[in-house]
């Protein structure tokens, strides 16, 4: 049973575009929700750094705010999204973007980028992950380096609004698509009638 404290913080949304920027306990809420656990790094982090990182995202991402995902099938499109995607969440290995900010992590930086717009944005994260593109020819799990990368979470968000579409429903949003993603790999339920795995970009 999820607690009080990972509910969808969607109080967070209308007041960080207003603004244009996290606040740190509009971080520590998406942190809450996502994981709940590991907030203790997100502390490392001055306010000043929370609010620049966050209001550099929602700079990058603002030219797709209110766009609906599901409905782009232009391959220039989806390119562009891959760009956007991977200037905003950034490398850690530089410290750019989100993941230069200590306790963010590659599916931490995406739910910051769904909660800021869920119709644009999904969540990757392990288990939807599994759904998405299975598992490796020996059965195991994909390691985080082939999946944390902009490539993958491209080609995830695109599965998502065309398999992931047919199989849940064509009105649903690209968050609601993960979620139905998520939950079918946690629970170990079976995979919709006819489903095939996206390829995972090397």
């Amino acid at each position: 049973m999820a607690k009080n404290y990972q509910k969808r913080p969607d109080g967070v949304t209308a007041k960080a575009w207003s603004r244009g920027y996290l606040t740190p306990l509009d971080l520590f809420k998406v942190a809450a929700w996502k994981t709940g656990q590991g907030l203790g790094y997100l502390t490392l982090n001055t306010e000043d750094e929370i609010t620049s990182r966050t209001r550099a995202a929602i700079d990058y991402i603002r030219p797709w705010h209110s766009r609906k995902i599901t409905a782009e099938t232009n391959d220039a499109t989806w390119d562009d999204w891959r760009e956007t995607a991977r200037r905003t969440i950034g490398a850690a290995a530089d410290q750019s973007g989100l993941l230069g900010l200590q306790g963010v992590g590659y599916p931490m930086a995406t739910a910051i980028l769904d909660i800021l717009d869920p119709c644009v944005w999904p969540v990757i994260d392990r288990w939807a992950v599994t759904t998405v593109f299975g598992t490796r020819p020996d059965g195991q799990q994909w390691s985080s380096a082939r999946w944390q990368c902009a490539s993958a979470y491209a080609a995830y968000a695109r599965h998502l609004v065309t398999s992931g579409a047919a199989a849940w429903g064509p009105d649903l949003s690209v968050h609601e698509l993960d979620v139905e993603a998520m939950e079918l790999s946690m629970t170990g339920s079976p995979l919709p009638d006819g489903w095939r795995h996206a390829l995972l970009p090397s």
